[in-house]
């Protein structure tokens, strides 16, 4: 990937923190607010392009510069793919369904907490 503000390379494992879920999504209706929900659990979401064209998340905003995750999950625009701090992939929603996503993170976070987050 690149880094679409300063435009570097970045490897999906340096994107990862220990102990903490990595969600790359894009074609969602309102990006900020999955963002802000999403840090509120502390998972670290990226909005992924195929392009350079920047959005309002653009400090959070990589380029899948070769297409190479695109082409290995068959996801080009409406997905959201959860990693889990192990390094594997947790979900993959292509079309994105918030509810589900709500369903998936109740089982790997706190539920009730959860439900605060997404309210």
């Amino acid at each position: 990937f690149a880094d679409v503000g300063s435009r570097h390379g970045k490897t999906l494992f340096s994107l990862m923190r220990p102990m903490h879920p990595l969600v790359l999504f894009n074609g969602v209706s309102d990006s900020r607010k999955l963002y802000a929900r999403l840090r509120l659990l502390n998972i670290e979401p990226y909005e992924l392009n195929a392009t350079w064209t920047m959005s309002a998340l653009a400090q959070t905003q990589l380029v899948d510069v070769h297409g190479d995750f695109g082409t290995l999950y068959q996801l080009r625009s409406d997905f959201l793919c959860l990693i889990r701090p192990d390094g594997h992939v947790g979900l993959v929603q292509a079309p994105f369904a918030e509810a589900h996503l709500i369903d998936y993170l109740a089982l790997i976070s706190e539920p009730s907490e959860v439900r605060r987050c997404f309210v």
